[in-house]
């Protein structure tokens, strides 16, 4: 038991969270996870648009594609993959287009990791700690595009904070050309985030200028890191959809168990900043790390999800001020204490993942049988994801206005094509809105996945009974 411990805490945890972030992948690829939330409208649009490479919304106009590097990749492979015919069946891009979306953060963590110098790996636990947090509270919301752009924000920071300015690496001068940029269309925090990053960069640099071989590469990775912050600014100022209220109120703060969850961690970092017996250290840190388990085991609410995707913006901030004030401070961390809690909430989002899961493949198989016997659905945006009374609890959706897309594409997960019904949408529903542009819009891809909407289905107003 020593000696696995030893090595749990005595080795980068990057290995085992590649690990269990792949086995996430085909969890939630069986389950169907890629239909949560905003899952379920990235690939619809990867199916249906006309030109795939414009990403996820498909506004092709400057400058309010703000999203598109951090939803790209899965959407662009879905989509190319439908468009060369090299599979149409649904349930098929659905599971690529899923574990895409969960293996893509291994892809950038590595690229992190690296651009970290060898002497100063241990420091990556903290940007373990900070992906693990969010990630546990927003798995089911994981295509909100902050979460990605956090690790576009940690491999620039990773670099200006670890990286000796007077030898750069090939790898660190590629990076400071590629992530700046790739932040001018990723996501909206870059406008609160990037100042800081941009802020202890050129004061580092300031400072050692004349040393520095590289200063071309560095001044021009300024440049565009401000570029993404001029553009993230004007976004917010002139927004397509305005939501600043949601991450002003930052509501997730008032949510009882993550606030219990947050003064665990906080506590633990204290810890593990301060010179204690070490049987003192692990017994506390155990308590600790038993009361995060207790607050998020299954215990989080799935249906909240802005107030989740705050944490995108929040938390790299959080830590990436924490880091620098540490380094002010001289405080040194006992790194061991931090990967050892980043096992913990490993492990936790692992049990959740198979288990919130398998709750939303009951329920989708829940929903095929209502439609089945039915052959009716009354979508009504209030009700949420509950098409009948069943003795298992409801899932709570926060965009119940994915629905329909939910609909029209169930009978192919399930393998029933003889299933035909009626969707009937109160006039002033989010839902009636939603169906011209998006779906009716997209009618014509959908014959290429067999999927006949004038013949299978038909959409309601109450008021005229016609769409």
């Amino acid at each position: 038991m020593k000696k696995i411990l030893d090595f749990l805490t005595g080795s980068d945890s990057l290995y085992v969270l590649c690990l269990v972030l792949f086995a996430v992948a085909f969890i939630n690829s069986f389950f169907y996870i890629g239909l949560i939330e905003d899952g379920v409208h990235h690939f619809w649009e990867a199916l249906t648009r006309d030109n795939v490479f414009i990403g996820h919304d498909g506004i092709n106009a400057f400058p309010y594609n703000t999203r598109y590097f951090s939803s790209l990749f899965p959407h662009l492979v879905t989509g190319i993959t439908a468009l060369l015919g090299l599979s149409l069946n649904i349930k098929h891009l659905l599971f690529l287009f899923t574990f895409l979306t969960y293996v893509t953060p291994i892809l950038f963590l590595i690229i992190i990791y690296l651009n970290i110098p060898k002497e100063k790996k241990n420091n990556f636990e903290i940007i373990v700690l900070s992906f693990l947090i969010c990630i546990l509270f927003m798995a089911y919301q994981i295509w909100t595009e902050n979460f990605i752009t956090g690790l576009f924000l940690w491999t620039v920071f990773s670099i200006y904070f670890y990286a000796d300015f007077k030898n750069l690496s090939k790898l660190n001068k590629v990076s400071l050309i590629i992530f700046p940029f790739i932040l001018i269309s990723s996501h909206p925090v870059t406008a609160i985030i990037g100042p800081v990053l941009l802020v202890y960069g050129f004061s580092k640099y300031y400072h050692i200028k004349q040393q520095i071989k590289s200063k071309n590469i560095i001044l021009i990775s300024f440049i565009i890191l401000l570029t993404a912050i001029l553009f993230n600014t004007y976004y917010i100022l002139n927004p397509v959809v305005d939501g600043k209220d949601a991450y002003y109120k930052l509501e997730i703060l008032r949510n009882f168990d993550f606030f219990i969850f947050s003064i665990c961690i906080l506590t633990i970092l204290l810890i593990s900043s301060q010179k204690l017996d070490k049987y003192l250290t692990v017994l506390l840190t155990l308590i600790f790390m038993a009361v995060i388990v207790y607050h998020t085991l299954f215990n989080i609410e799935t249906y909240l999800n802005f107030n989740y995707r705050v944490l995108g913006f929040i938390i790299p901030l959080f830590f990436i001020i924490a880091i620098i004030i540490f380094r002010l401070l001289n405080i040194q961390i006992r790194y061991k204490v931090i990967r050892l809690l980043n096992y913990v909430l490993m492990s936790v989002f692992l049990l959740n993942t198979y288990h919130y899961g398998n709750n939303w493949k009951t329920h989708l198989k829940s929903f095929e049988q209502y439609l089945e016997y039915n052959k009716e659905i009354v979508l009504v945006e209030k009700n949420g994801f509950c098409p009948n009374s069943t003795s298992v609890k409801c899932y709570k959706l926060y965009h119940n206005h994915s629905m329909p897309f939910i609909t029209i594409l169930l009978p192919k997960l399930f393998s029933n094509e003889n299933l035909n019904y009626v969707i009937t949408v109160k006039t002033g529903e989010k839902f009636f809105n939603i169906f011209q542009p998006q779906i009716i819009g997209g009618k014509h891809k959908l014959l290429n996945y067999n999927i006949n909407i004038d013949k299978c289905f038909s959409l309601i107003n109450e008021d005229t009974k016609s769409i």
